[in-house]
C-alpha cells in the first residue's frame, strides 16, 4: 500500500513537471523558469522520500528494540 502511495506521487511529480516544461517553453517562453520549477519539485520528492525512509526505519529499530 505504501509503495502504491509512492508510485503515484512519482507518477504526478512527473506529470506535473512535463506540463511545467511545456507551458514554460511553449506559452511563456522561459524554459529557465520551468526548469527551476522542475527542480524544485524533484528536491521536494527527494526529501519526502528522504523522510519516509527515515520513518520506516525508525519503525523497524523500534520493532527490534527489547522491552
Amino acid at each position: 500500500m505504501a509503495s502504491d502511495r509512492t508510485d503515484r506521487v512519482g507518477i504526478a511529480i512527473a506529470v506535473a513537471a512535463v506540463v511545467v516544461l511545456l507551458y514554460s517553453a511553449f506559452f511563456a517562453a522561459a524554459l529557465l523558469l520551468g526548469l527551476i520549477v522542475v527542480v524544485g519539485l524533484v528536491v521536494l520528492y527527494l526529501l519526502w522520500r528522504f523522510v519516509r525512509a527515515a520513518e520506516r526505519i525508525a519503525t523497524a529499530l523500534e520493532a527490534q528494540s527489547p522491552e
